[in-house]
């Protein structure tokens, strides 16, 4: 932050229009008592105490360095256009932005019930303004909710600049308990030089499930990037080229050439080839990549202590850059009633651990099952007695409903609901495996 005097300069007239020509920025962490630029050319104009002098303001910007390159050249100030050091600069009137959070879950939020849970819902803040207030949408009962919510509001930069992004616990009689706030800088995102307000991913896909969630094209942005940094516009391949590529010419560097990945359909469009070229291209430049933060929480009263953390990303949007692709759908996915049926025929080699009044070795056999996380809701055959060879005859159906989430891999779970709670009830996920032990022998058959 620059503190914002009310000084002007004879070096004004170069400036008009801009902060120079009506107040000096002062660092009021380097130099709280004066003010000292070191610059040759300025250094003997610039030097100014703060006796006398009142701060009104607050400036959140950055000192452009071209003035000594333009007094260098310059004999009298009224041959210098007005305005020339700042034709590259960005607008200085609030823009319009559209931001999109992406809230995925929480990972080992601070209880805040007696029974050692929490209710977590998401609340979002920009500037003094609350845009979200997600308390309907709550999820009972869990330290590491998954919430699976995308939320999109329009703001104005750099007036709502900072968004504060909190974790609230759900409360039926009393009021609702902060566990903990994130904070992040939208206007830091917007104008960072990496581009950290939209993720890039590894390959461009015009539709789809993984299809392009930014309001630019790649070949737009490297159009754009070239343009900033005054660099010839990219070259392309001919059509029919495969794998398309893309030439990008640096001043007193190698020339590049970057390919679209081998990986890629076969049957791709050429323009989409093009994409993903112009994306190689832009990786190479090491803009911010596709990612998911994951974020400390803090509570206002234990700043010391996390609370816990939010997997969470952020997309910014000018309105201005063009309209806006449809948000990424990251709802979890719902649970389905399954039905599993288990047949039991027969029973071979079972051990033989009792005797008879004759002394002869038997067992007195039947199968019980049950599903993890529905170990109350335990079933059994019927008992074949007194057999004394191990072999026991069943033919005996055992039938359980539960929710279950179909995924691949070891992902898949069984949903167990609900589990209660004094006042709340809380779903909690397990393994997908059915138990099938044997009396007397301990043996287990794992269905999974």
């Amino acid at each position: 932050m620059w503190q914002l005097l009310t000084y002007r300069s004879k070096y004004s007239s170069l400036f008009p229009g801009s902060i120079i020509s009506d107040c000096v920025a002062l660092p009021c962490v380097l130099c709280p008592y004066a003010l000292s630029f070191s610059h040759q050319y300025a250094s003997s104009c610039l030097h100014v105490s703060l006796d006398g002098l009142q701060v009104f303001g607050l400036l959140n910007g950055s000192y452009v360095p071209p003035v000594p390159c333009l007094l260098s050249q310059v004999h009298d100030v009224d041959e210098v256009e007005p305005g020339a050091a700042f034709k590259d600069l960005p607008v200085g009137e609030p823009q319009l932005a559209v931001v999109r959070v992406y809230c995925i879950r929480g990972i080992d939020l601070q209880p805040m019930d007696n029974n050692g849970r929490t209710d977590a819902y998401v609340q979002i803040r920009v500037g003094v303004r609350r845009v979200v207030n997600d308390k309907k949408n709550y999820v009972p009962a869990n330290l590491n909710p998954t919430f699976g919510r995308v939320f999109e509001f329009e703001v104005q930069l750099p007036l709502d600049s900072e968004m504060v992004v909190s974790v609230w616990d759900y409360d039926t009689f009393s009021g609702d308990d902060l566990v903990g706030e994130t904070r992040i800088d939208l206007e830091n995102r917007l104008l960072a030089k990496c581009r950290a307000h939209c993720g890039l991913p590894l390959t461009y896909a015009a539709d789809g499930v993984f299809g392009w969630r930014d309001n630019q094209t790649p070949t737009e942005i490297l159009a754009r990037l070239c343009m900033r940094f005054h660099l010839p516009a990219p070259e392309y391949s001919p059509d029919g080229d495969r794998p398309a590529r893309v030439t990008v010419r640096l001043p007193n560097f190698p020339t590049r050439t970057y390919h679209s990945p081998s990986k890629l359909p076969a049957d791709m469009e050429m323009a989409h080839l093009r994409e993903n070229a112009a994306l190689a291209a832009l990786h190479a430049a090491r803009l911010v990549p596709e990612h998911v933060e994951t974020r400390g929480l803090i509570a206002p009263l234990q700043p010391e202590l996390e609370q816990g953390k939010i997997e969470l990303f952020v997309d910014v949007f000018r309105k201005e850059d063009g309209s806006i692709p449809p948000a990424v759908d990251i709802t979890p996915r719902k649970p389905q009633e399954y039905e599993l049926r288990i047949v039991i025929w027969n029973t071979y080699d079972v051990v033989l651990d009792e005797k008879n009044i004759a002394g002869e070795e038997m067992s007195d056999i039947y199968v019980r099952a049950f599903m993890r996380g529905m170990e109350g809701k335990k079933q059994k055959t019927d008992t074949h007695y007194r057999s004394l060879n191990g072999e026991g005859n069943f033919n005996w159906r055992l039938v359980y409903r539960f929710m279950y989430v179909r995924a691949t891999g070891a992902t898949a779970q069984v949903l167990v609901c609900p589990r209660p709670w004094p006042v709340t009830a809380a779903i909690e996920c397990t393994p997908s495996v059915c138990w099938v032990p044997l009396k007397h022998r301990g043996y287990n058959a794992n269905i999974d």
